[in-house]
């Protein structure tokens, strides 16, 4: 993949989304997600049987490259629905700036992590679908690929 994303610009233009369309973003990155761990976890119950140190000789093993991406995931994301949820119920100004900034860093930070990984995870066959799908996603979105 040869283009290069803004991660600043696309922070912003989180920022600027209303509440509405944060709430269907968070939702289709916290999906994807979902999907992308529940395929990990049969890759890593798979990887008992098969050798993957050639796919991924970057890490010692397929579960340490595994690992490390869902905990940089979980740290990033798991309260984007918090945020949300607070979003929602703000009265202020002030309240509703502070809850999109971090909606708006949150998901900035889980697309960030994704084009960080995608090179390596997405060697994987099994997760060839996720990253054509990943990168779709990363194109539709204004003012990031360059």
């Amino acid at each position: 993949m040869g283009q290069k994303y803004d991660f600043h610009k696309m922070k912003i233009e989180f920022f600027i989304k209303s509440t509405e369309e944060l709430k269907k973003e968070v939702q289709e990155a916290l999906t994807f997600s979902a999907l992308l761990v529940r395929c990990l976890g049969e890759i890593l119950k798979e990887s008992e049987k098969e050798q993957f140190k050639n796919t991924f000789s970057e890490y010692e093993s397929l579960n340490h490259l595994i690992g490390n991406f869902l905990f940089k995931l979980m740290d990033g994301s798991y309260n984007l629905p918090q945020f949300i949820n607070f979003l929602e119920k703000a009265d202020t100004h002030y309240e509703q700036y502070k809850y999109k900034n971090g909606i708006a860093f949150g998901l900035t930070n889980y697309y960030e992590l994704f084009n960080e990984y995608q090179e390596t995870l997405f060697k994987h066959p099994n997760l060839l679908p996720f990253k054509e799908e990943f990168i779709e996603k990363l194109e539709a979105i204004p003012c990031f690929n360059y």
